[in-house]
């Protein structure tokens, strides 16, 4: 095995490790080292990495640990990586490298392995821009139907005249022949749909 291979499995395992005392909230070296299934040193080393990383508090008087809010906003990054990468048709495996890298990287904007920091942050503040100017289209969507019914028109024949307008005149054609024969073979012959 290559150190290179070694480097990025350690990676991934660090990332799990990230991923893993974030959303269960739970800082201990031994949580860590029993759900991964690693050695107790491995483990603390992981834990210690954290806290250099900004991701858990330093122990306090009683040994105790928190979670920092970087160490949530990396895992929001990992989150949307992999809905990115599933929009995209990236393999898990990919994601999981680009998560890996930015879990070791700790939600810094630098060069990571093969992942550029600030590109990556960029597409992600991109989705996040789109996501918002969406919400803001359905709204106005919302509105215009409001409006619509307002002055007397019905609403859920209106957004059936918008999904058959997307529809291409052949297909719908198709469709609507084949509704017909369906409608008339149960006994609902002239409805019209």
């Amino acid at each position: 095995m290559s150190q290179i291979e070694v480097l990025d499995s350690e990676d991934e395992l660090y990332a799990k490790a990230i991923e893993l005392v974030v959303t269960k909230n739970k800082v201990s070296t031994s949580f860590v080292q029993r759900e991964l299934k690693i050695g107790y040193n491995r483990a603390a080393n992981f834990i210690e990495d954290m806290e250099k990383n900004g991701i858990v508090s330093a122990a306090n008087e009683l040994g105790k640990r928190t979670v920092l809010e970087k160490g949530k906003k990396v895992i929001e990054m990992v989150n949307k990586v992999h809905e990115i990468g599933r929009a995209n048709g990236m393999s898990r495996e990919i994601t999981d490298k680009v998560n890996a890298d930015i879990s070791h990287n700790s939600g810094d904007t630098q060069d990571v392995g093969c992942v550029a920091g600030k590109r990556l942050l960029a597409f992600l503040e991109r989705v996040e821009r789109l996501e918002e100017e969406k919400a803001a289209l359905m709204e106005d969507i919302k509105e215009v139907y409001a409006e619509a019914k307002g002055v007397g028109f019905d609403v859920k024949t209106l957004r059936k005249l918008v999904k058959l307008r997307k529809v291409d005149t052949e297909k719908r054609s198709e469709e609507q022949a084949l509704l017909e024969l369906y409608a008339s073979a149960v006994g609902m012959q002239g409805v019209l749909l």
